[in-house]
C-alpha cells in the first residue's frame, strides 16, 4: 500500500516537472530592466534591416548557434556602428558587442552563444548619430551558463 502511494507521488512529481518545463517560454518582462541598464530612457526602435537566425528551440543551452546580419541597403542611409548582443534571461545580459566600420559593408556573422534558460536574443544597433535600432528572436534553450 505505502509503496503505492510512493509511486503514485513519484510519477505526479515528474509528470508536473516535464510539464513545468515544457510551458518554459522567454518572459518579456525581463527586457524593460535590462535596457534600463544598458540603455537608460533611450529610445529604441524596432527595424527589420537587422535579422538574428537561430533555432526556435536549441538542443543544448551551451552553444545555441545564431547568425546576425545588418543589410546596409534596407537600412536607408541608418549608419550602424556599433551593435549589442543581449540574452535577457542570462546571468550577464550583455553576450558581446561589436563596432563596425565603412569598409565593412552588409555584416554577417555566425556563431555560438550561451543561454541559461529560454530568452529573447535582441540584436541593438547604435547609428553614428546615436540612436538605436533593435531586432529580437525568442529562442527556447537550458542549461548552457550553469
Amino acid at each position: 500500500m505505502n509503496q503505492s502511494i510512493i509511486a503514485v507521488f513519484i510519477c505526479a512529481t515528474m509528470l508536473t516537472s516535464f510539464s513545468t518545463s515544457a510551458l518554459a517560454e522567454a518572459d518579456p518582462k525581463l527586457w524593460p530592466v535590462v535596457k534600463e541598464a544598458f540603455f537608460a530612457k533611450r529610445d529604441i526602435q524596432e527595424v527589420e534591416f537587422m535579422k538574428i537566425e537561430a533555432p526556435r528551440r536549441a538542443e543544448s543551452g551551451a552553444q545555441v548557434p545564431v547568425t546576425f546580419s545588418l543589410d546596409k541597403a534596407a537600412a536607408n542611409g541608418v549608419d550602424i556602428k556599433k551593435i549589442y548582443v543581449l540574452v535577457d534571461a542570462n546571468p550577464i545580459q550583455l553576450a558581446a558587442i561589436y563596432h563596425l566600420t565603412d569598409m565593412l559593408g552588409n555584416f554577417q556573422l555566425a556563431t555560438r552563444i550561451r543561454m541559461e534558460t529560454d530568452s529573447f536574443v535582441r540584436l541593438v544597433g547604435e547609428s553614428a548619430d546615436g540612436k538605436l535600432y533593435m531586432v529580437k528572436r525568442e529562442i527556447r534553450a537550458a542549461g548552457g551558463c550553469g
